[in-house]
């Protein structure tokens, strides 16, 4: 019998306004930091999550937005799942 092949997942966030990517180019580090921890909540039970800005980072995108949403996740990723 051959096996199942993985299982894609996209996830989209379906909540009101801002949404991610608006909360990286325009909001503030705090609120990026948030919201990197609310999708690594949310996107990885079950392992095989991928996280990231998408193909690309926006144009305009602040810079400390970007390092907040990269600290943001090296601060959660160990946690998520331990409990």
């Amino acid at each position: 019998m051959p096996q199942p092949r993985p299982r894609l997942q996209v996830l989209i966030d379906d909540s009101p306004p801002p949404q991610p990517l608006e909360i990286l180019q325009d909001g503030t580090a705090d609120e990026v930091r948030a919201a990197v921890g609310k999708a690594l909540a949310v996107g990885s039970p079950g392992s095989g999550f991928v996280f990231g800005t998408s193909h690309s980072v926006a144009v305009g995108t602040p810079y400390d937005n970007f390092m907040a949403m990269i600290d943001g996740f090296e601060k959660v990723r160990d946690r998520v799942g331990q409990s």
